[in-house]
């Protein structure tokens, strides 16, 4: 179980949603790097994108179903939303609106979640994001604990 969480939503230029990162402290955390510390680096890597991509996806599952109903293309942009990647620590992840095939960038879901999100002069905020981050993020943290335990299981055999 998480015993610390944060969310950020990173925006970009033009009020563009460019990814929301979370970091999590896990229960038994120092235990749980000694065991994926003595995994290979391939593995540990692996290991580390795996939990990303678990913890995200079930981040992007419940904003998804936040998004307004009428927003069928943003719904669209939060499917398969979770990446991860491999970095010198071991691996990042984000969770962000993709891009829509056949839109043009004007009308993406990058271009407005932020205008959805937070409202402007022209409409109040229809917050989708930050409600489905706070509701899902021990879940997710969760999620992302399984796959490492799994992991550090190897080395314990």
């Amino acid at each position: 179980m998480a015993r610390a969480v944060r969310i950020t939503n990173v925006i970009g230029r033009r009020g563009r949603v460019m990814s929301t990162k979370f970091q999590a402290t896990l229960e038994g955390g120092p235990e749980l790097a000694a065991a994926l510390a003595k995994l290979d680096d391939v593995v540990r890597v692996k290991a580390s994108k795996d939990a990303l991509l678990a913890a995200g996806g079930v981040l992007a599952d419940e904003w998804q179903g936040r998004v307004p109903v009428l927003d069928a293309n943003y719904q669209r942009s939060l499917e398969g939303a979770a990446k991860a990647g491999k970095t010198k620590a071991g691996a990042s992840g984000s969770v962000a609106p993709r891009k829509v095939p056949g839109l043009p960038d004007g009308d993406q879901p990058f271009a407005y979640a932020a205008r959805l999100e937070f409202g402007d002069a022209d409409r109040p905020a229809e917050p989708s994001a930050r409600p489905a981050f706070d509701t899902a993020q021990e879940r997710a943290v969760q999620a992302a604990g399984d796959v490492l335990a799994k992991a550090a299981e190897g080395v314990a055999r």
